[in-house]
């Protein structure tokens, strides 16, 4: 479960995560059950030690083991370092742990395309960092797009901005501060677009980030 809570803690803010959020809120039992199920303290009159005033806390704890799913994409957490993308009964294995999941039409064909945050080293980068893959339909079967090393900078996070076609990422300066950078796919590959903020605390960075309009 600890795991499951780390993976949870760096989805807080995904779009998908929020879905899936709220279908466990709309299904949560009543908070009366919710409360007659916790234990009971002897000290306090037979009250349950803490009480939920609403279904939300129940939720949190069970979103940690639940798929999560983008426009046809699914993702299965199996453990830690292990999770599966599928699409129908194509699927591509990840082992590794993985830190955060969009989806959008990342090349412009019309198709949308799975974007997961994994975290490993690379050929060129024996490093282990937070790495970008991004994966396509192709004919109803995930296919790699792009498995790209790293952006500008090491990422810290992304999003995918439908709006503007743009994957929008933090990314850690030289400096140890924080920069927010936009790109798009050109061909083979993400392309600079523009920096939306250079040289930012990491409170300020993720504000920048959230801000995304999907």
């Amino acid at each position: 479960m600890r795991g499951g809570m780390a993976w949870l803690a760096h989805s807080q803010h995904s779009h998908y995560s929020l879905i899936i959020l709220q279908e466990i809120m709309n299904k949560a039992t009543t908070t009366n059950k919710l409360n007659k199920a916790l234990p009971r303290h002897p000290r306090r009159g037979g009250a349950a030690p803490f009480a939920f005033k609403r279904p939300f806390a129940f939720s949190i704890c069970l979103i940690a083991s639940l798929p999560f799913f983008g426009n046809g994409f699914r993702l299965d957490r199996l453990s830690d370092t292990l999770h599966v993308l599928r699409l129908g009964q194509s699927e591509w294995r990840l082992p590794y742990p993985v830190y955060r999941f969009d989806t959008g039409d990342v090349d412009g064909d019309g198709s949308t395309d799975a974007i997961v945050g994994v975290v490993k080293a690379t050929r060129h980068d024996p490093v282990v960092r937070r790495r970008v893959f991004i994966f396509k339909n192709y004919r109803g079967h995930v296919r790699p797009l792009w498995l790209g090393s790293r952006l500008g900078q090491p990422v810290v996070d992304f999003r995918f901005v439908a709006g503007e076609g743009v994957l929008r990422a933090v990314e850690r300066e030289r400096s140890g501060r924080y920069l927010v950078a936009d790109y798009r796919w050109r061909a083979f590959g993400m392309d600079f677009v523009r920096y939306l903020g250079r040289e930012l605390t990491e409170q300020q960075a993720r504000k920048t980030l959230i801000k995304v309009k999907r």
